[in-house]
């Protein structure tokens, strides 16, 4: 399919600098830099917000770790195996220090169990569920090349997920709360909600 080349192709695509992605020689801005820019980063960033926000990209990294294996149909791994893996990723935050991730057995057991409910209830409508790293990009204006020196912009997808009548969804479920399928879709990112596609603009 479309997906599953679109996820061959980001597979030679390196991990992206402070600069931006790499693709196909040529250097893509980075997503969350082209917000910043785009809408004006107006925040006040103080040292409690910067602890705020690398806390939170600690616990981001250990649950879409987990949520990729189980919605993906992978083999589910212990919980100190994900632990030690989102630490690792997490190892440059704090000024090298790191976040010690805290959670209980009991607290990972009902997460995979949740998602295991969700997984199988879509795979049973019909959904097909992407978890692999997927990383989509759009080339900018010649104008927006002068003004940014970047090529376009770039960036990796969350979980992509296709309905049975071919819709493409984005899933984050990392801020979400649900036990079932219904509660689960109703807030993806998707034009159903409002947000218009623009797929057919991206590589």
């Amino acid at each position: 399919t479309a997906v599953e080349k679109m996820i061959a192709d980001s597979k030679q695509i390196p991990d992206p600098s402070k600069q931006g992605y790499l693709i196909n020689g040529k250097r893509y801005e980075r997503q969350s830099n082209f917000v910043k820019r785009a809408l004006g980063d107006t925040s006040i960033v103080t040292e409690d917000s910067i602890v705020n926000m690398e806390m939170g990209a600690a616990v981001g990294n250990f649950l879409d770790i987990i949520g990729r294996d189980v919605l993906g149909g992978n083999k589910v791994k212990s919980l100190d195996a994900y632990i030690k893996e989102a630490e690792g990723m997490g190892k440059s935050l704090r000024s090298g220090k790191g976040y010690k991730i805290n959670f209980t057995q009991e607290q990972f057991k009902q997460l995979v169990d949740e998602l295991t409910e969700v997984k199988n209830e879509l795979n049973e409508q019909g959904w097909k569920l992407f978890t692999e790293g997927l990383i989509v990009h759009r080339e900018f204006t010649e104008k927006e090349k002068q003004e940014t020196g970047s090529e376009g912009v770039a960036g990796a997808m969350d979980i992509l997920a296709v309905d049975p009548e071919g819709k493409v969804h984005i899933i984050d479920f990392k801020n979400k709360k649900y036990r079932t399928q219904d509660r689960f879709t109703s807030t993806l990112y998707s034009s159903k909600q409002g947000y218009p596609s623009n797929v057919s603009k991206w590589s």
